[in-house]
């Protein structure tokens, strides 16, 4: 038996474009996929954009981060707290 020692995770926000929600969802399972444990999605200033909070490991956010710069360089990150 081996010992493991999980990852932390943290909650990450996401502020995006509504247009942007499905490639949004795409990079987040292409990038995350198993090591996302959590996904809230609300809408905001009539629906026109969206504020997405996903409870990540921290490698899968690195990776998720750097893969939302690259593809939706109009998203906004907000707050990233340990959970």
């Amino acid at each position: 038996m081996t010992d493991t020692v999980p990852c932390s995770t943290l909650l990450l926000q996401i502020t995006v474009d509504s247009a942007c929600m499905l490639d949004l969802r795409r990079l987040v399972v292409r990038h995350c996929g198993s090591m996302l444990s959590f996904m809230r999605m609300q809408p905001i200033e009539h629906a026109t954009r969206m504020v997405v909070w996903l409870r990540v490991t921290e490698p899968a956010m690195r990776a998720l981060m750097a893969a939302v710069m690259q593809y939706l360089p109009s998203a906004q990150f907000g707050r990233m707290v340990k959970s």
